[in-house]
């Protein structure tokens, strides 16, 4: 009986997950949130068949900066408050951006596969949040 509850439980999430995933893969970036002259995009899309969390920063500023930040998530199942990783930080040059896409990555802190922050594979991520951004110029 348990294992039919477990065998259940994972049909049902494996095909909630292929239902909402299909309609989350975004192909534009959304602005999170503008701080001291940086802007923090992200976009959430399926990479190597895994629900990831893309980021681009963007320093406007004339300077080179040093941005920090932690992460919240929701998925389809739950809310991630923290990423276990900790907070993030981040030196961008300035007037560039970094960011990343599936198969073209410039920098580690702006890819966060759901496998990084939850020991459940076939979850998918459903929202974002960079909280307690500061931005130092350098």
């Amino acid at each position: 009986m348990h294992v039919s509850t477990i065998f259940f439980l994972v049909t049902l999430l494996t095909s909630f997950n292929f239902t909402v995933l299909g309609g989350n893969i975004a192909d534009e970036w959304t602005l999170h949130s503008t701080v001291d002259g940086v802007e923090i995009y992200y976009k959430i899309a399926k990479c190597e068949n895994i629900s990831t969390v893309f980021l681009k920063v963007n320093n406007t500023n004339s300077q080179d900066v040093k941005v920090t930040w932690e992460e919240e998530f929701w998925t389809n199942a739950f809310h991630i408050a923290a990423n276990p990783q900790g907070a993030k930080e981040l030196t961008v040059k300035a007037k560039q951006a970094l960011q990343n896409e599936c198969g073209n990555f410039t920098s580690e802190q702006c890819t966060i596969p759901i496998i990084k922050v939850a020991s459940i594979p076939i979850l998918i991520f459903t929202g974002f949040n960079a909280k307690n951004v500061t931005v130092l110029y350098l």
